[in-house]
């Protein structure tokens, strides 16, 4: 609801006081990809073509899809007075009816246990459907006049019903054939005025020679449903909004250090597109290209930020093959972003991108096969099996092709004894294509050390060295099968094995781009001299500081390259790899500005638990969060892969000697521990009756136990910054608590007492800067304990909150004074609402729209008494004795 609000109630009124809109949806998404309204419909057709044994499942997940939505329309209404029955109940009884009419409609395809390509675009456009009109009813909630525009026929209109043809026209006319569609979404959008209309991000019924929309187009298909609106109605810029800040220099959850690029050239987005960047779909492209319409990037979460800009106008006025030629002076913003003065072309490679899923194909000719067919045959049998070529170089009886993969091995076989009849005929499996896209590269020497034969070398003067891009990779023991050079000139592509392209990414992005690692800034910012980085096997380390490590440090103890120069703070966090205490994790690894609120690189996150998994294998990825496929391993490469730094440590918290290796272990790797949370822990709930001894033992070891050996493993790490913080998942000590649930109850208060003590410990000691905090949900968590719960009654949902709302209670501990917090036992929306200033937490709620009922009282008795500040005669048993 947060982001319904920040949509309709911010971005698009600000917009439309200036301008004509037109604004077009795409699905409702999740707070999870796999929980999005596309993802479920997509599930939908699995359960249709599993047949009548799914029906159950089948019928529940279509009423959650239209409960999530109506959830979504009733939080739109809930605060509005007076009759509402245009704005409320006409979107409410539409979403019904589409709903019902969906399930009837899947309920009849499970009689034959399958979809057509055309049933199937069907199914998936319903998502943009519903979005439509719960958007257009949230704008007029506001009166703001809108009106939804379904484009479900709209190809239908244009061409036909006919799938022939359609499938003909698309071939006659190829990139015309969006033109007469946006045609035909003109006429539609103007019967809307003076309306703002609210289109559907999705056309249907048209069904193409290689299969459904889905397949052809994939999940960014709204990207090209907007661009052919703004074709449409001549608009002067299309803005695209999404959950990131625009088009960087490279991918910044694999390259931390990656920077936003405020501006592109056309030509530049449309590569970076095609090879890899997710942020834009590729057709977009073309569209506005040819229509000179104005692409905006932004970040719905950030609307005043300025995203990336896309000239439509920033292309060459001529171009031929081995020439450099005149060029159209670059446009003002461009100028202020690194392009050279007189020529429109940066001063260096704009980006570097990877594309993954490749297949390296290489075909050697025999001799009764004649080298001028071979070409056209190969191409033949790729055009037979729907594999799209991405790379291809050739000599006079050889050819290699990076190729997109196609998902199933029977393709590649089929392919494989379809190309043996030519020659012999290798494929090589798990590549990636790494891209590097600069305007400059038209006239730049060095960037590689080789081009397309077709080119002319060219003797510009550039900032660059010669041969650095080969140079780069070569440094960082990345082995290149394959080299290319865009007809374009502005790209050259490298097929390199799938687990070195991040390597090479990392190689491109420092030494070709000249952009400096995160942790080289920080050597700048010191005043040292900038490290190397030498690759030994798969694992970089750092020669030369390991050198000035091994001299510095005491005999017998080894530290990590960069431990004692590290200047970002270290979080412990025990417990994180699923749930609650994976979300932790997150959450203070990316937080902005670091986890105690201070301007500085992102802060370090140790992610600690017994489960560990192979995080490079792990499919689909990222795992459900509640599921057993979420390790640590995964985790620590969630966030990486985000921008974050992570390491993960495995550990029993049942066993004192490895809480101290791992404890140990995040101190030899970065230098100091700074804080600790402790989220482990076993539950049983039952009567003193009904539980066994071993599962007493286990939760005893496991939580009072386990976070006790913690706090002392970390302790003298922790006073040795002067600024420790212990965060402890323990909670509030009252008498309610107890009951049906004794033995976890006495482990649980257990480890509160624990923070109550230690709280008094700091204080006596003088530690003002150090603090311990107990934190406890107010309503229930989603998590793997709830997970039973919903499977058995989806609308038990209805009363859990997102993970989230902890994240965000710990971070604004962190952030708060020691003093402030030391000794408390906190409830998380207690304490965001108190000391956090924040009282609306629906962003929170897991089915948007509803009211989780709080499992905690309203308040909780005070422990202290009148003596409080009386110690009486104060006993010290450690003095005078030998520890154990």
């Amino acid at each position: 609801m947060g982001l319904m609000e920040t949509i309709c109630g911010s971005i698009i009124p600000d917009h439309a006081e200036e301008h004509k809109l037109v604004v077009v949806c795409s699905a409702l998404s999740g707070t999870l990809k796999a929980k999005g309204t596309t993802s479920l419909l997509l599930e939908c057709i699995t359960l249709a073509e599993r047949g009548a044994d799914a029906q159950q499942q089948l019928i529940e997940l279509v009423d959650h899809i239209r409960n999530n939505h109506l959830a979504v329309l009733d939080s739109i209404f809930e605060t509005q007075k007076g009759s509402v029955f245009e704005a409320y109940d006409i979107p409410k009884t539409n979403i019904i009816r589409e709903c019902e009419d969906l399930k009837k409609f899947l309920l009849a395809a499970q009689i034959v246990g399958e979809l057509s390509p055309r049933s199937r675009d069907r199914v998936i456009s319903l998502g943009e459907k519903l979005a439509c009109m719960t958007i257009a009813a949230c704008l007029a909630s506001k009166n703001i006049p809108a009106k939804a525009v379904i484009l479900d026929d709209v190809v239908c209109a244009a061409f036909g019903a006919s799938a022939d043809d359609q499938t003909a026209a698309l071939d006659r006319l190829g990139s015309k054939f969006y033109h007469v569609i946006a045609e035909e979404i003109a006429v539609r959008i103007r019967d809307c005025e003076p309306a703002i209309p609210v289109v559907t991000g999705k056309m249907t019924y048209c069904v193409f020679q290689h299969g459904d929309w889905l397949i052809r187009f994939g999940r960014g298909y709204s990207d090209l449903c907007a661009a052919m609106c703004a074709v449409a109605v001549g608009a002067t810029e299309l803005q695209i909004w999404k959950e990131v800040d625009g088009i960087f220099t490279a991918d910044p959850r694999k390259i931390p250090s990656a920077q936003l690029l405020p501006s592109v050239t056309a030509d530049e987005a449309t590569e970076l597109t095609y090879y890899g960047s997710e942020v834009i779909h590729p057709l977009t492209m073309d569209q506005i290209r040819e229509a000179n319409i104005s692409l905006r990037l932004k970040n719905v979460f950030k609307p005043h930020a300025e995203g990336t800009v896309i000239d439509p106008k920033s292309t060459s006025s001529t171009f031929e093959l081995g020439q450099v030629t005149k060029v159209v002076s670059p446009p003002g913003v461009l100028l202020k972003n690194d392009f050279s003065v007189g020529r429109f072309e940066r001063r260096r490679p704009t980006a570097v991108t990877v594309k993954d899923d490749v297949l390296l194909v290489h075909v050697i000719c025999n001799r009764n096969t004649k080298s001028g067919g071979l070409l056209i045959q190969v191409f033949d049998r790729l055009e037979r099996n729907n594999i799209p070529v991405d790379l291809i170089a050739t000599s006079e009886r050889n050819v290699s092709l990076a190729v997109h993969s196609p998902g199933n091995s029977s393709a590649v076989l089929r392919l494989k004894e379809e190309l043996e009849r030519f020659g012999q005929v290798a494929i090589v499996k798990n590549m990636s294509i790494v891209t590097i896209v600069g305007h400059k590269m038209r006239s730049q020497i060095g960037v590689a050390s080789t081009g397309s034969s077709a080119t002319t070398v060219v003797t510009y003067q550039t900032n660059a060295s010669p041969d650095e891009t080969l140079s780069a990779l070569a440094a960082a023991n990345v082995n290149i099968h394959l080299i290319s050079q865009g007809a374009s000139e502005i790209s050259i592509s490298l097929v390199v094995n799938a687990h070195d392209a991040t390597t090479a990414l990392s190689a491109i992005h420092r030494d070709v781009l000249k952009i400096p690692t995160i942790e080289e800034s920080q050597f700048r910012r010191m005043g040292l001299t900038v490290p190397r980085l030498t690759r030994i096997s798969d694992r970089p380390i750092n020669t030369r500081i390991r050198l000035l490590i091994v001299e510095t440090c005491r005999p017998g103890k080894l530290a990590s390259p960069l431990a004692t120069m590290s200047t970002k703070r270290v979080a412990l966090v025990v417990g994180a790899s699923r749930g609650i205490g994976r979300q932790v994790a997150i959450g203070l690894a990316l937080a902005e500005d670091g986890y105690r609120g201070v301007l500085t690189d992102k802060d370090v996150v140790v992610v600690a638990a017994k489960s560990t998994s192979d995080a490079k294998s792990t499919s689909p990825f990222p795992p459900d969060p509640n599921s057993p496929q979420s390790t640590i391993s995964t985790v620590e490469r969630e966030i990486r892969e985000a921008g974050g730094d992570a390491t993960a440590i495995a550990l029993d918290v049942r066993d004192f000697e490895s809480v101290k290796r791992c404890v140990d272990k995040t101190v030899e790797i970065y230098g100091r521990l700074d804080v600790l949370v402790y989220n482990s822990g076993a539950i049983w709930w039952a009567s003193v009756e009904d539980t066994p001894m071993k599962r007493f033992q286990l939760m005893q070891r496991v939580n009072p136990e386990g976070f006790y050996g913690a706090v002392q493993a970390a302790l003298p790490y922790l006073k040795k910054n002067g600024n420790g913080r212990i965060i402890v998942v323990s909670p509030p000590i009252y008498s309610r608590f107890f009951r049906g649930k004794t033995a976890y109850a006495m482990g649980k208060v257990g480890m509160s007492v624990l923070t109550k003590g230690l709280a008094m410990d700091f204080q006596r000691q003088g530690l003002s800067s150090m603090a311990i905090t107990s934190i406890w949900p107010a309503v229930a968590i989603e998590s793997a304990a709830t997970l039973k719960a919903t499977e058995k009654d989806p609308r038990e949902a209805e009363d859990l909150r997102k993970p989230t709302i902890f994240s965000d209670a710990i971070l604004a501990m962190l952030r708060a004074p020691a003093s402030s917090v030391n000794g408390r036992l906190e409830l998380d929306e207690d304490y965001l609402r108190s000391d956090a200033g924040i009282t609306n937490f629906s962003k929170y709620s897991v089915v948007q729209g509803a009211s989780p009922r709080r499992i905690m009282p309203a308040q909780f008795p005070d422990l202290t008494v009148k003596e409080q500040d009386d110690e009486g005669k104060r006993m010290n048993s450690a003095e005078g004795r030998a520890k154990l």
